[in-house]
């Protein structure tokens, strides 16, 4: 029996693994602000910037210039906005359509707040003057739309850092503890294979994974899956079986110089990305559009995030099971 188990965050969430973007932004603006209130920083950066000067901190040299991008959408708007993981994607589909579109992008589909203290504008008029002078280069749209996306690979690998830190935290707690990560997350996964679910164990059961995340991959899961298989074999004297095929990481490893380790012929693993959805962009219908840089597919593809197209026999499923993902907007 073939097994696809597809897992979003959803399921890090439940094993206890802080990998929310609330979480992620918490520990990124305490980090760079320290006690100060991020409409401390924000005034002043936008001063920074009213007055042509460089928005680059010279105290903090791993800013970018989307912790600023993001901390004034942390101010400008509403909170709802702010705090979900699928909405952070929307703000930056939105941030590259305003800046690289211009104009001639009315689209913009985010809420923002009507009035701000210490600010005469409203919370739209600031974010859309903010984020196009903060982005400029030359004024010329590809170098900017490369400025960009050179600005988002450098967040990319701070959130990589940050994923990285919380599994670090996890593993000083006993392997055997029932609130450590490595922990919850073996036990959920026997029970998305079909073991200790209150059912009778699949006989033969092979299991490739798609992961959305970017914590567990197909090195640091090795010792969880033989245990799970040795603890299945042991169940019934060798009468169920189960192997894992394959673990893919959508979009890309946290640990991803570590992993590079294991790789041969010069190979290394993908840091995560962070894609917008491409049928916003081809539903604009805009010749050579420059966004289409930022898009998932291009990304996947043009960053060698993973293998999945390259892999055989990825078909004849007869069981596919969904954990922790979200299918929708």
């Amino acid at each position: 029996m073939k097994q696809l188990l597809i897992l979003g965050n959803g399921f890090d969430i439940a094993c206890g693994l802080e990998s929310r973007y609330c979480d992620f932004f918490k520990w990124r603006f305490s980090r760079l602000f320290h006690d100060r209130t991020r409409a401390e920083v924000f005034k002043q950066i936008k001063a920074y910037v009213d007055n042509g000067i460089s928005w680059k901190d010279k105290d903090a040299t791993d800013i970018t210039m989307w912790d600023y991008i993001f901390l004034c959408a942390s101010i400008c708007l509403e909170d709802k906005e702010t705090a979900q993981w699928q909405d952070v994607e929307n703000i930056i589909f939105n941030v590259v359509s305003l800046i690289l579109i211009g104009d001639n992008y009315t689209g913009a589909n985010l809420t923002f707040k009507s009035k701000i203290d210490s600010f005469e504008e409203p919370g739209k008029i600031i974010f859309v003057k903010f984020i196009r002078k903060i982005s400029e280069k030359n004024g010329e749209i590809p170098e900017t739309a490369i400025n960009l996306l050179i600005e988002l690979k450098k967040f990319e690998v701070i959130f990589a850092s940050y994923i990285n830190e919380i599994m670090e935290k996890h593993k000083e707690l006993d392997s055997k503890s029932q609130t450590s990560y490595k922990y919850m997350a073996e036990d959920l996964l026997k029970r998305l294979v079909g073991i200790y679910n209150g059912n009778e164990p699949f006989k033969d059961l092979t299991t490739d994974v798609f992961s959305f995340n970017y914590s567990l991959n197909e090195y640091n899961t090795q010792r969880i899956a033989d245990r799970i298989m040795r603890e299945l074999a042991a169940i019934g004297n060798g009468k169920y079986t189960w192997k894992l095929n394959l673990w893919d990481n959508i979009h890309g490893v946290a640990d991803y110089q570590r992993v590079s380790r294991y790789l041969t012929n010069g190979n290394s693993a993908p840091r995560p990305i962070f894609g917008i959805d491409n049928h916003n962009i081809l539903a604009d219908n805009i010749e050579n559009d420059p966004r289409i840089i930022f898009t998932k597919s291009f990304r996947i593809v043009n960053d060698n995030v993973n293998n999945i197209r390259l892999r055989d026999a990825l078909s004849n499923y007869d069981l596919v099971t969904v954990y922790g993902h979200s299918l929708g907007r």
